[in-house]
């Protein structure tokens, strides 16, 4: 195997897309998980983070959508290159 194939291998991009809902209040209602990223702890810390809140002040009220609430899409990304740890 070449190296520069070994190495593109190596690199991993991890995603997760979630969409946390809000009442106009900025109050919050549910986080739920669109694209997991093959990581669950990494998902489920994205979903965590928001739910812990609980209150989120000044939501854009431009962004109330005809169900009377505030969905918002996230996108968290983690890129694991091992070689990052190693010494050289």
């Amino acid at each position: 195997t070449p190296r520069e194939k070994f190495q593109a291998q190596l690199q991993r991009r991890f995603v997760s897309i979630i969409e946390v809902t809000l009442r106009p209040n900025g109050e919050f209602v549910k986080a739920i998980l669109l694209k997991e990223s093959g990581i669950p702890g990494f998902d489920n810390a994205a979903l965590d983070a928001f739910g812990e809140s609980r209150l989120y002040p000044h939501p854009p009220q431009e962004m109330l959508q005809d169900d009377g609430l505030i969905h918002i899409k996230y996108a968290f990304t983690v890129f694991h290159d091992p070689r990052a740890v190693v010494r050289q």
